[in-house]
């Protein structure tokens, strides 16, 4: 198990195990994680994906720029929103435990985004 005051950038997208306190819970979200868009180009009618990033979870997934990689010619798109894919998540807050800390010290506390089966796990 690793106090909060331990992680670090090498700990992202990592799976750790940590003890704390959730001192606060957002509401369940959807992510829209993937846009799947079509070249209007009548001979070519491709599908170019577009992913969300994770660390800009309010963003929106914008139309691909640039020409249609399979074609290689026309760079405008139609999106295709049947084949959207989207995720519920939820936000989190967790605290370290004030007991296990040393004397004077100062809790720290780190924000958690909850995907898949983990959201509304914690209340």
């Amino acid at each position: 198990k690793v106090n909060i005051s331990s992680i670090r950038a090498h700990d992202i997208s990592t799976f750790i195990q940590i003890n704390g306190t959730v001192t606060r819970s957002g509401p369940c979200k959807v992510l829209e994680a993937i846009r799947v868009f079509e070249c209007n180009n009548k001979k070519c009618k491709g599908t170019v994906r577009a992913y969300a990033s994770l660390n800009e979870v309010n963003g929106l997934i914008e139309k691909p720029a640039g020409p249609c990689p399979n074609c290689k010619r026309s760079s405008s798109y139609t999106e295709i929103s049947t084949e959207s894919v989207c995720h519920d998540y939820q936000e989190i807050k967790i605290q370290e435990q004030v007991q296990k800390l040393g004397m004077g010290s100062i809790p720290r506390s780190i924000n958690v985004l909850l995907l898949h089966d983990l959201v509304d796990q914690v209340k």
